[in-house]
């Protein structure tokens, strides 16, 4: 409970500020926007110059990562009846890696936007596209 408090008198203390403080926040955004689409537009770039269905690692330091950071990506093109599956061995001799679940909340956002934009119709059901039958059972989602 005490972190709750100090999120919410965080975020108190964020509405309360000056009106100085609100226009130099406000004056970051164009910055960010440009520094986000400039970040983007490497990384498009960098995967319009590599062949179609193959991963790349891409180091993220360029982006304003760690330069011990790296990112797997890659440009997919697959008929509807057909889905990508990666498979790989979790190296050594790394700091950090993912588990393995899925951010549901990430998805449904992704979702939200979707229908927000009219590009989707429908609910979707997870359960059908995602399977969690490798996943460690405290990974799976609760049903």
């Amino acid at each position: 409970m005490l972190v709750d408090a100090v999120n919410i008198q965080d975020v108190a203390q964020e509405l309360s500020s000056t009106p100085v403080h609100i226009a130099a926040r406000l004056a970051e955004i164009p910055r960010f926007a440009d520094r986000y689409i400039q970040s983007l537009h490497a990384l498009v770039t960098i995967l319009d110059s590599k062949p179609v269905n193959t991963l790349h690692m891409n180091p993220w330091s360029r982006f304003g990562g760690l330069s011990t950071q790296y990112y797997y990506q890659g440009r997919f093109e697959l008929e509807p009846d057909e889905a990508l599956i990666i498979e790989t061995e979790i190296p050594d001799s790394v700091r950090y890696w993912g588990v393995g679940n899925f951010g549901r909340k990430g998805m449904d956002d992704m979702i939200r936007a979707q229908r927000l934009v009219d590009a989707l119709k429908g609910d979707v059901d997870w359960s059908k596209i995602v399977d969690e039958s490798f996943l460690a059972d405290d990974l799976k989602s609760k049903k």
